[in-house]
């Protein structure tokens, strides 16, 4: 008798839902230069994100990766400005030594235009892989969110079988 209230107690627990909690899906405000996620009133962090979305292999990757593009977007951005500050300072002190100099004697300018070209040089690519990256993180958040509307809506019915009545699951 216990097996059989077990059974009938399972049953109704799956007919009439239960949902997880955990499970929720994660809102995100993309209207700022950083994204931010959210449930509900509660903002979260990039690690609390992860952890939520931890149960999603596919979209947990997805979003590791575009921390990682972003992390190297940063690192590209910052290696450009400093190139192209340096390049900068060089091209002004060079010009403050050409007015000091007299006209016999030049000064060679290739160096500073060089540097300011390769600064901004990499400040372009820097920014497009921290786009890309942004880009990752909220494609994944979003695959996600479909995943636990499609798990919460996924319709248990009663449906007759070779036995008798079963119970199906709809993917």
């Amino acid at each position: 008798m216990k097996l059989g209230s077990l059974i009938i107690f399972l049953s109704l627990s799956l007919l009439f839902g239960t949902d997880d909690c955990i499970a929720q899906n994660i809102e995100i405000n993309t209207q700022r230069v950083k994204e931010t996620y959210q449930i509900g009133s509660t903002i979260l962090k990039q690690k609390e994100v992860k952890q939520r979305i931890s149960s999603d292999r596919v979209d947990l990757d997805k979003f590791v990766c575009g921390r990682g593009w972003n992390i190297g977007g940063l690192a590209t951005c910052g290696a450009g400005g400093v190139i192209l500050l340096s390049g900068v300072g060089l091209a002004i002190d060079n010009s403050v030594k050409n007015e000091v100099l007299s006209a016999s004697e030049k000064m060679d300018e290739s160096l500073s235009w060089t540097l300011i070209g390769v600064g901004v040089g990499a400040l372009i690519p820097g920014a497009i892989m921290m786009l890309h990256g942004r880009n990752q993180r909220v494609n994944g958040v979003k695959k996600f969110n479909q995943t636990v509307e499609g798990s919460a809506k996924a319709p248990i019915l009663i449906r007759p079988s070779s036995r008798g009545i079963g119970l199906t699951l709809v993917f």
